[in-house]
């Protein structure tokens, strides 16, 4: 999903509600994060549950404007959107494949994004997964682990395959969009 694509997706939400600033981001980087914890993360790059789930909390479906990810074959994607008084969020799912016969990746996306606190978000991200950030910058913190029951285990870039092979390689990154929206982006590789 490219920046545009999803800043697009946001301004849709964001049009139908006043534009929050100040310490109310506080909580929107808390319902920023319960969301994608919610849909993204339990259990972690279920395209439908994480759909399913969206539906049942009152998202609205709005049209998915991305871009496809280089050498992945996109077969489903969806959005949908939700403004509650002064927050909006956006989620966009995506599952597909990657690779060649023989060696298929299972490719599934969760992303929500949010006009909230990038460096509140980063934090609750952190805490819930009980890791230290793999990369970090001013603007972007990123996690690399596989799924372990409730919990996660850190992986090195050497030992992603055997990850994607066995419980799934996880990239987790939050990044500050700009403009006061923070980006919680999850891509799952699963042989």
């Amino acid at each position: 999903m490219t920046t545009a694509s999803l800043r697009r997706a946001v301004a849709l939400a964001l049009a139908a509600s006043p534009l929050v600033a100040g310490p109310a981001f506080a909580g929107a980087a808390e319902d920023a994060f319960a969301s994608f914890r919610d849909f993204c993360g339990v259990p972690q790059g279920d395209y439908q549950a994480a759909l399913d789930k969206a539906d049942a909390g009152g998202w609205k479906h709005i049209d998915f404007t991305s871009d496809t990810m280089n050498g992945v074959k996109i077969t489903d994607k969806a959005s949908r959107n939700k403004v509650a008084g002064a927050e909006a969020m956006a989620l966009s799912v995506t599952r597909g494949t990657a690779g060649k016969p023989g060696d298929v990746v299972n490719v599934t996306t969760c992303t929500v994004t949010a006009k909230a606190d990038f460096s509140a978000v980063a934090k609750l991200t952190g805490e819930w997964l009980a890791l230290a950030p793999h990369d970090s910058s001013a603007s972007k913190v990123g996690f690399r682990y596989t799924p372990n029951g409730a919990s996660a285990t850190a992986v090195a870039d050497s030992a992603y395959q055997a990850a994607a092979a066995a419980n799934g390689y996880v990239m987790l990154s939050i990044a500050d969009k700009g403009n006061g929206l923070a980006m919680i982006d999850m891509v799952k590789l699963k042989k």
